[in-house]
């Protein structure tokens, strides 16, 4: 007899959990809220945003590196509403092809919004439904200051900053991690000017010193301000203007104007309208799911996966750990590991790391060898215009096995594969230092990264 699967929420976690469970021959009901499947990283989450990205630093290229190489490209003026539109239809087309996976896989996909009125009984517009085993993928949304709510007009979550009609003349962007980088990125490189207001003595807090020193280095050469160890303790709208009071490290207070401020401070568990409580879920203080290792909420057959378990909020994050769940589930091998999980800083440069960093390994009290690469000595590297960048890898000393490693440079993000299958199959150095690889490119820096962790680089 087919297994039954009912899941919650079509974001990265719950359409492709669905689509392996119907692959695994399981009979599946996913349930979505909204009008457009994919979640929030499809539709105002990853692929807008580096759609922005992508199309705002053909601006940047055109003003201010082509002269450089000798080519003449004026630059008029920029039609943003064809940008927006441009992103609106790769958006859509991904969206429509999810639902076609989803009818190609005799998965039934009902549009509602899902309660718990009992343990393992779900309820959509007074439907009820049940299944051998649960799934809730209901992802997460951002975190707002309690004293300056988000209205998407002028107070921005990550949402209202990538569907603004018009470039802002100045941004000021809560927060300097992952989203607040990319979308202040986008428009600077527009043409607006970008204040950050970061918390922390750092940008990027999450990676290396070494990334956050070199990020933010670039980017003051664009032209973007920092204000660190500072904290946001008031926040107005004024006739259409934002101002803000902060303060400082010193313990000063200074105001700042803007008009449009990004609030960029994190995001939460969205376990809103599920009523959680009444199907025996327990949350944590965080408001997370609670589950066992295995995934399982407090409830046996019910489990949580994606933003709204346990772990890094990323999208490849989820739908590896749910395609992982429901190939268990169904009696098929399969392996997940958060220490294999990648993250990446879409930026100009990008920034991608996998495996534990510096501080981690510290911490943890692992001793270790470091290599390091920089892309100044790499030809390609130079001719990508990624002098500053860099390649870091993290060497166990007593296994020689590799540990962690980050790359920054104009395609770190596709340049990562080659440490992450490293790190999952427990290679030793002694197994990639002699990996041929073509010349010229920038994955060279790679390998001499590695070369580096035993006195051994070449070129550098």
């Amino acid at each position: 007899m087919k297994k039954t699967i009912l899941i919650i929420g079509g974001g990265p976690a719950g359409y492709v959990s669905a689509i392996r469970a119907a692959q695994l021959g399981a009979d599946v009901t996913l349930v979505e809220k909204h009008k457009n499947l994919g979640g929030t990283c499809l539709n105002v989450g990853c692929v807008p945003s580096k759609a922005l990205l992508q199309y705002s630093y053909y601006v940047h290229l055109l003003k201010h590196e082509f002269s450089n190489l000798g080519i003449d490209a004026s630059l008029n003026r920029i039609d943003f509403s064809r940008m927006q539109e441009k992103k609106g239809e790769i958006v859509s087309g991904l969206t429509q092809g999810i639902a076609f996976l989803l009818k190609k896989n005799k998965i039934r996909h009902i549009r509602g919004e899902a309660k718990f009125v009992a343990e393992k009984k779900i309820e959509v517009d007074g439907e009820i439904l049940t299944a051998d085993y649960i799934l809730l993928a209901t992802g997460s949304k951002p975190i707002e200051l309690p004293f300056f709510p988000i209205d998407e007009d002028r107070v921005l979550s990550s949402t209202g900053a990538l569907a603004l009609k018009n470039i802002p003349n100045h941004l000021i962007v809560i927060g300097a991690g992952v989203i607040g980088l990319e979308m202040g990125s986008v428009y600077r490189s527009l043409g607006s000017r970008v204040t950050y207001i970061e918390f922390f003595d750092r940008i990027a807090p999450s990676f290396d010193e070494d990334v956050s020193k070199t990020l933010m280095e670039i980017m003051k050469q664009r032209g973007i301000e920092f204000h660190l160890q500072t904290k946001v303790i008031k926040g107005e709208l004024i006739n259409g203007v934002v101002q803000l009071s902060c303060e400082g490290q010193d313990k000063n207070i200074f105001q700042i104007e803007g008009d449009y401020v990004l609030q960029s401070i994190g995001r939460k568990p969205n376990t809103q309208g599920l009523a959680p409580q009444k199907g025996g879920i327990r949350l944590d203080a965080k408001g997370f799911i609670e589950t066992g290792s295995d995934l399982q909420t407090s409830v046996k057959g019910v489990y949580a996966i994606g933003d709204v378990a346990f772990g890094p909020m990323l999208a490849h994050k989820a739908s590896h750990e749910g395609i992982a769940l429901v190939e268990t589930l169904l009696g098929k091998p399969s392996s997940y590991n958060l220490f294999e999980v990648p993250n990446v800083i879409y930026t100009h440069p990008e920034v991608a790391h996998v495996g534990m960093n510096e501080a981690e390994l510290k911490a943890n009290q692992l001793p270790y060898k470091v290599g390091k690469f920089p892309f100044k000595a790499n030809a390609r590297g130079l001719v990508e215009h990624d002098e500053k960048g860099f390649v870091k890898v993290y060497v166990c000393k007593s296994s020689d096995r590799l540990m962690g490693a980050v790359v920054v440079c104009s395609h770190a993000s596709e340049m990562l594969a080659m440490f992450q299958l490293a790190i999952k199959e427990k290679l030793k150095i002694q197994d990639l230092k002699h990996l041929m690889i073509a010349h010229p490119t920038l994955s060279e820096a790679l390998i001499e990264a590695i070369l580096d962790s035993d006195n051994q680089s070449i070129h550098f």
